[in-house]
């Protein structure tokens, strides 16, 4: 978007989703967040809806488990959940990126 920034011109920073959404809705200011997160709560407004930040979901499970029945019916049901997840319908206006 054409913003430089850096560390210092922020009040608050967090690799905690979690805490990331709490600060929002404290009301410490303007947050990134999936946007399926964001339509659950609504006192959250957008505020950017043409900025996008695509996001890839990984599903790992190590080689040696691949063949082990509780692993596979974990790591299959976590798949179709993610696929029904990301495929879910976005409300008009709304696009699949961040609030």
């Amino acid at each position: 978007m054409g913003i430089t920034s850096t560390a210092a011109d922020f009040c608050f920073r967090s690799d905690s989703d979690l805490a990331q959404l709490g600060a929002i809705r404290a009301g410490i200011g303007v947050g990134m967040m999936q946007t399926k997160i964001a339509e659950r709560d609504a006192n959250l407004q957008r505020i950017l809806p043409a900025f996008q930040f695509p996001m890839e979901i990984w599903l790992a499970v190590q080689a040696s488990n691949r063949s082990v029945a509780r692993v596979r019916v974990v790591f299959d049901g976590l798949a179709q959940a993610l696929k029904t997840y990301g495929s879910a319908s976005v409300p008009p206006g709304a696009s699949r990126g961040i609030l």
